[in-house]
């Protein structure tokens, strides 16, 4: 039992008060006013804050490195692998090797590189233990796909399809209504069509990568003949509040990295017409990943400052990292806010960081356990 006392806590959905939070066994027992239990570990939040855990909504942390070799980030024998799925290339070493929890990042959504036009299934992982399968979130989060320039760069350096946005689009609807129409009776097994059924369904959404205005409406213009697709744009750069769907919330967004100045997009946001939007609650989510890799640790929460100093709020700018993109992701009964049964990922600064850079971490839980307080006394597990 760990009871933090007088913490200022935030709780991913724009509350805050000063407030004891009890974890037990990986989860978050209780939050309330003047807790108190018996033979507790107590640890004294007073003057400092308290937020949940930082979702990184897309990452390939885990599946990269560990550091910058070994990379399993794409299947680049074909433009159409949705049968991929990241649970079995990624590593724990790789993860841990990055250290995302020292700003206070305990889950990520690690998907294959986009640069497929259909990359394979994504999954959410915690961003520090033992394990794979310990650290595993949710399997199959996401079907990911892209229609950006990295898969023309990808097989114009081979000389196949697709090297233009004219191929990328043609070989998604052919594959969409090859499932669309699949029957394995008649067909037999397909690995390809048997992935993306949950896609077809609902059950499963997909996440396209699209930097462009142009990219971001030509597929949702793809996407509406069906009507069951949960769209998730990423990248997205070009939306605008005229976005077909973004601003009703019937399309979820998880903006890309505005960190990186390789990135050739990334200057073409308009923020005075998404800004709004995000305040307004609709599902548009904060990131720190791009077309290649996953900006450093550190990277989520300055682009959640890149925000704030375009006018986002800084509460709204919290749950974009946290409440926002878990519940894009469909994992908002475990991982995002501050709430009792809530699995028990947190972070303790001295001062508000979205607010000041003084802010230092000082406690980081992950599942119950102070990973930080590991990291400043090192041991093998």
């Amino acid at each position: 039992m760990i009871l933090i006392q007088e913490g200022t806590v935030h709780d991913g959905h724009g509350n805050i008060a000063v407030m004891d939070i009890a974890l037990q066994d990986g989860k978050i027992l209780d939050v309330g006013k003047a807790l108190s239990y018996q033979n507790a570990e107590i640890i004294n939040a007073d003057g400092c804050h308290v937020f949940p855990g930082f979702v990184s909504a897309i990452s390939v942390w885990g599946i990269m490195g560990p550091g910058w070799t070994d990379d399993d980030k794409t299947e680049g024998s074909s433009p159409i692998t949705p049968q991929m799925d990241v649970t079995y290339a990624f590593d724990q070493d790789c993860m841990n090797f990055q250290k995302a929890y020292l700003y206070g990042v305990t889950t990520a959504c690690v998907t294959p590189q986009p640069t497929n036009v259909l990359c394979g299934q994504a999954a959410l992982y915690k961003t520090a233990g033992r394990t794979p399968h310990g650290m595993l979130v949710r399997e199959k989060a996401a079907m990911v796909a892209s229609v950006s320039d990295g898969v023309k760069k990808t097989f114009t350096k081979r000389g196949v399809a697709p090297m233009t946005h004219m191929g990328i689009f043609s070989l998604l609807k052919e594959q969409l209504e090859k499932a669309r129409h699949y029957d394995p009776q008649k067909n037999g097994h397909d690995e390809s069509c048997e992935a993306l059924l949950p896609v077809l369904s609902g059950k499963t959404p997909l996440l396209v990568n699209c930097c462009t205005k142009a990219e971001a409406e030509a597929i949702l213009a793809l996407l509406s003949s069906y009507k069951e697709i949960r769209v998730v744009l990423s990248g997205a750069y070009g939306i605008t509040d005229a976005t077909p769907g973004v601003n009703e919330g019937r399309v979820s967004v998880l903006m890309g990295d505005h960190t990186e100045s390789f990135l050739s997009h990334n200057a073409a946001t308009q923020f005075d017409a998404i800004i709004p939007m995000m305040e307004a609650g609709k599902p548009i989510a904060i990131s720190c990943g791009g077309d290649d890799i996953t900006s450093g640790r550190e990277s989520l929460l300055w682009n959640a400052l890149h925000w704030i100093r375009h006018g986002l709020s800084v509460e709204r700018a919290l749950s974009c990292i946290t409440s926002v993109p878990a519940e894009i992701l469909g994992v908002s009964d475990r991982v995002g806010s501050i709430a009792p049964g809530m699995d028990a990922d947190l972070s303790i600064w001295t001062a508000n960081p979205f607010v000041t850079y003084e802010a230092r971490v000082k406690h980081v839980f992950l599942s119950g356990n102070d990973v930080y307080t590991k990291e400043v006394h090192p041991s093998c597990w």
